[in-house]
Formats: structure tokens, sequence, C-alpha cells
């Protein structure tokens, strides 16, 4: 009896395991929509690590009600009030967003 049990608690524990693999590569592949957005620089946020820190731009986008966090690239500077292009990743499955920094957008000087 209990050889019995333990062969179908084998079975339901791969089976289990094979859900959640072919679940996570279904969400891992799933296609992403991008688009390119300009918001305006409001402020910025870092966040100290051991290795470092990572700064955050603080971007306020036209369309969004909420301020959208970035992480800013290395060697970037800080240009609070400036415009930039975002990169806007958007998921259909989780209808979940990702902003990623581009560039600064310089205005033209009459």
């Amino acid at each position: 009896m209990a050889k019995v049990w333990h062969q179908k608690f084998r079975l339901v524990l791969v089976a289990i395991f094979f859900i959640a693999v072919s679940v996570w590569l279904m969400l891992k592949n799933e296609t992403k929509d991008a688009t390119n957005v300009v918001g305006v620089v409001e402020s910025h946020q870092a966040s100290l690590h051991e290795a470092g820190h990572t700064l955050h731009l603080m971007v306020r986008l036209t369309d969004r009600e909420k301020l959208v966090r970035v992480k800013l690239p290395q060697r970037e500077p800080i240009k609070k009030g400036d415009k930039v292009e975002l990169r806007r990743l958007g998921r259909a499955l989780s209808g979940t967003e990702r902003h990623l920094f581009l560039k600064y957008v310089d205005e033209p000087k009459i």
C-alpha cells in the first residue's frame, strides 16, 4: 500500500514540475510590445548596495498619472527637467510594463 502511494506521489510531483516549467517558458517567451515614449525628468533616486549604487530617474510621461522609475546607465549625468526618450516594453498576458532609458532628447536651440 505504501509503495503504491509513493509511486503516485512521485508521478504527481513530476507532473507539477513539468507544468511549472512549461508555464515559465510560456511567460518567458511572451511577446513584448515595444514603443518609444518621451517624458520629463522630475527627480532621481539612488539605491545603495555592496557593489556600489544604482541611479534611477523618476520620469513624468504624458499618458501616466504616476511617475515612472527608470534605471539610469552609468556614465550618464542626471539632468533634472530635461526630456528623455524611453522604450516602453509591455507584456500582453500579464499586463505589465517596463521602461528602459534610451537617451536624453536635445531640443534645437534657436
